[in-house]
């Protein structure tokens, strides 16, 4: 079982693991920070601390209450991080970095600490990195787009 926030503070449940859309994301874990690019929306984020730990935690098997209650037993405030770590699966989810699985699910979660989870997008790239370097650049190559 998982728990979900809804909009009145309450908890919901329901049930399975987490993963990533290889056609979609590509990610990479830089000295503890996650590095996640969208390509098809060109937006790429950054994810440190108990982010960092919720993302490497969802796609390493661990569903939402596993990540949920590891988070409530590392911070001096486990109601708060409950709260958070489940909104920030929801953020994660509605950006489409993830996406729940009926598989796994199961794998205990632990942090270090827990903070409250911050993801800082940026979009300075996002044409490039949108850019198919097959079929939309000039003979001058990428990136250079034909027009």
């Amino acid at each position: 079982m998982t728990f979900r926030p809804i909009a009145s503070g309450e908890v919901q449940v329901s049930c399975g693991g987490f993963e990533s859309d290889a056609t979609r994301v590509s990610y990479e874990d830089l000295d503890g920070e996650i590095i996640a690019i969208d390509f098809q929306s060109g937006a790429y984020y950054s994810l440190a601390g108990s982010a960092a730990e919720i993302w490497r935690h969802a796609l390493a098997g661990s569903g939402r209450s596993a990540i949920v209650e590891g988070a409530a037993a590392a911070s001096s405030d486990p109601d708060r991080a409950r709260l958070s770590a489940s909104a920030f699966l929801d953020e994660l989810l509605a950006l489409s970095l993830i996406r729940e699985t009926s598989q796994g699910g199961y794998r205990p979660a632990e942090f270090p600490a827990f903070d409250a989870p911050k993801i800082e997008k940026f979009e300075d790239m996002a044409e490039l990195i949108k850019l198919d370097p097959i079929h939309e650049v000039t003979d001058a190559g990428w990136p250079h787009v034909s027009g």
